[in-house]
Formats: C-alpha cells, structure tokens, sequence
C-alpha cells in the first residue's frame, strides 16, 4: 500500500497556523517522486535546507546511493522500477555530506528543541505496520505555555507539513500507528 494511500485514509489534521511555530526560514519538502523514496525526499529537503544551490535531486540521490546511474534519467518507467526501492537514511544523508552523527534513538522533548533551536531539521525513522519504515523531517515547534511540544513535521508522502503534539508523534503519527524509531540527526 503506497504510504500516502495509508495517511489519506486514516488522518485527521489540525488546522493551526504554522505562523506560530518557531521557525526562522520555511522548510521544503517535494512530495517523494517513487513510493520508496521517502529518504531522497528528505535527504534533499535537509541539504536544500543548509544550501542555497540545487545540487541534488531526488533522481540524482537515488542514482549516487543505490549505484544505479539510470535512476538520473529520463528513462522509460519500465527501466526506472528498479529505482524504486527503500535506502539506508544514514547512506544518504553521508552521500550528501548531512549526517551529524550515527543514528540515534528518539529525542526527549530537551533534545529535540536543542537541535531545532539550532536551526538542525531532525529526520525520524517512523515505523508502521503496513508499510514498514518511513523517512519524515521535524523542522519547526511550539511550546505551549502548559508544556506541551507541538511539531512541525514535514513528510515527503504528500509533500505536506503536518503540526502534531510531541507525545502523539512518538508513538501514533498521523494517528496510522506510526511509531517513532530512529533519528538522523543533521548538520550543514
């Protein structure tokens, strides 16, 4: 099942203006353009964060980490299917020369604010049932004045940045199920 199939069918969305979330310049994520592709996406959302040039694409990522030169292409789709296939986060993240560290597990709420504090987008492993694993970018937050931690989340399913509470993206991201895993964390 295609992940946006999944989130489409199941998610309820909370229409909040994103102007009260602390962030300093807007964060881009292109919709992933194969279904496994969520790592390229983000990849190249995080390095277009820290850079001002365009230098990797989708395509371009895919082809450099997989090794398969045909993924940079504008090949017919029959020659381009096995492009279509799941990635190392951490490998791309090197590749494009973002990681900060190895991957970690999931960030308490002090850490999490630490790293976006920095202006550093927290990518996230989440894993859910019917799909497995899936690559999101935490990029923005609000802190309440009760305490509660809302994120901004932007998910290269959609291309869509979703705002959701600290403790409901741990453990049921956009109410799928999802559960938070992993974390890459980012450097320029």
């Amino acid at each position: 099942m295609p992940v946006s199939a999944l989130f489409t069918s199941n998610s309820v969305e909370l229409n909040i203006p994103v102007v009260a979330m602390r962030a300093q310049r807007e964060f881009k994520i292109e919709q992933q353009q194969m279904s496994f592709w969520c790592w390229s996406a983000a990849s190249c959302a995080v390095y277009a964060w820290y850079h001002s040039d365009q230098a990797w694409t989708q395509k371009k990522l895919a082809a450099a980490v997989l090794n398969m030169p045909v993924c940079n292409t504008n090949a017919p789709l029959p020659l381009l299917l096995p492009c279509n296939q799941k990635a190392d986060m951490a490998d791309s993240l090197r590749q494009i020369n973002c990681l900060a560290e190895d991957p970690g597990e999931v960030l308490s709420k002090e850490q999490l604010i630490q790293e976006l504090d920095r202006q550093q987008p927290v990518c996230c492993q989440i894993w859910l049932e019917d799909i497995g694993g899936h690559i999101v970018v935490i990029h923005s937050y609000q802190l309440q004045d009760n305490g509660e931690l809302f994120l901004l989340i932007a998910d290269p399913a959609d291309g869509c940045d979703r705002r959701m509470e600290y403790s409901q993206f741990k453990t049921n991201y956009r109410r799928a199920g999802g559960r938070w895993i992993r974390t890459y964390l980012t450097r320029s």
